[in-house]
């Protein structure tokens, strides 16, 4: 089995390309659902984070409302290392569980899709990191048709990212996604037969 690390900025296309990995036939465990059920109501985080961040961040359902989560600690860096101090080490018990399961199966590939790869140091879990980039430029345009009501959000969200640079250095491979869907396929798709014959080939 192999473990592949998929990380990239708001906007570089990493819910594409895992979307595509996924349609190729690997397994692909979401890093940001696996967090939503860290904290659902009844959770010992639960009742951490209604404690840390107020009853406000409870919606209607009686769940944690992301959003207005998301507005309190993306506005105060303090508050979003906190909350990730809280909710990272969460995410990689589920993680490494999902890991051992999968192995267990002969899973071929495993796709870690998460934007705090590299942050939440789990790179130890996986065999490659891939990190998609784009132009700045290509970026705002994808996040102005995307966030449209909300962009001033989305672009706090990435002022509090780490930098793309720094994303490329810590990466075995880099997907450049400023080109069209296509190109993105073919490159998503090139690379996952090629992993999986030398995963094979082992």
């Amino acid at each position: 089995m192999i473990i592949i690390g998929l990380t990239g900025g708001i906007g570089t296309g990493k819910s594409t390309a895992s979307r595509l990995l996924s349609n190729l036939g690997a397994v692909v465990l979401d890093a940001d659902s696996l967090g939503h059920d860290t904290y659902k109501k009844g959770t010992e985080l639960f009742r951490t984070l209604v404690k840390t961040f107020g009853q406000e961040i409870v919606g209607k359902k009686g769940e944690i409302d992301r959003t207005k989560l998301a507005d309190i600690v993306f506005a105060n860096q303090n508050l979003l290392t906190k909350l990730n101090l809280m909710v990272h080490p969460q995410i990689r018990i589920h993680i490494e569980k999902a890991i051992s399961r999968l192995d267990r199966k002969k899973t071929s590939m495993v796709v870690i899709d998460a934007a705090i790869l590299v942050e939440a140091e789990w790179t130890d879990l996986v065999d490659e990191v891939w990190v998609l980039t784009a132009e700045r430029k290509t970026i705002i345009e994808r996040l102005s048709n995307k966030f449209k009501n909300n962009m001033a959000g989305a672009l706090k969200r990435m002022e509090f990212q780490m930098a793309q640079s720094e994303l490329v250095r810590k990466a075995d491979v880099v997907i450049d996604n400023d080109g069209s869907y296509g190109a993105l396929k073919e490159r998503v798709s090139l690379l996952f037969k090629d992993r999986i014959y030398l995963s094979q080939g082992e």
